[in-house]
């Protein structure tokens, strides 16, 4: 799931540069892991935002690389187009979702270890983790 809010994120900013890593970046910081676990939420999104990418990239491609009268802008084989298109897209959108993700579940990590990710507090002041919750109570109540 989170590398669907990661692809969505792509595909919303695909008008940036790098817009997979910003994907996978967020996909890898709500995975809440290890770099590695980011990594392979990245990889997913990557994945998942490599689709549309191709699409528009073959459909974009012969338009936008218009050459002078008389020469090709794009190869003259198809097949050869595809398949530069699908590896180059492939290579950006994994690459950078990889790293992205990556780069996301380190900076969750930073941020657990800043905020404490034993005890959280919300803004009505309960306590989130039941374990913790009243052991004050009970370690005063054992000193009577």
């Amino acid at each position: 799931m989170n590398a669907v809010v990661g692809a969505v994120a792509s595909l919303v900013l695909v008008f940036l540069p790098f817009s997979p890593a910003v994907g996978g970046a967020a996909a890898g910081y709500l995975q809440r892991g290890t770099t590695t676990d980011g990594a392979k939420a990245g990889v997913v999104t990557g994945l998942l935002v490599s689709i549309p990418l191709f699409l528009l990239v073959v459909v974009l491609a012969p338009v936008l690389l218009f050459a002078p009268a008389g020469v090709p802008s794009i190869p003259t084989n198809a097949v050869v187009f595809v398949l530069l298109s699908t590896v180059g897209t492939l290579a950006y959108a994994l690459g950078t979702a990889t790293l992205g993700g990556a780069i996301g579940a380190y900076l969750a990590a930073v941020h657990r270890d800043d905020h404490g990710s034993d005890v959280a507090e919300s803004t009505t002041g309960t306590v989130a983790n039941p374990d913790t919750a009243g052991s004050e109570d009970r370690a005063t109540a054992n000193d009577d």
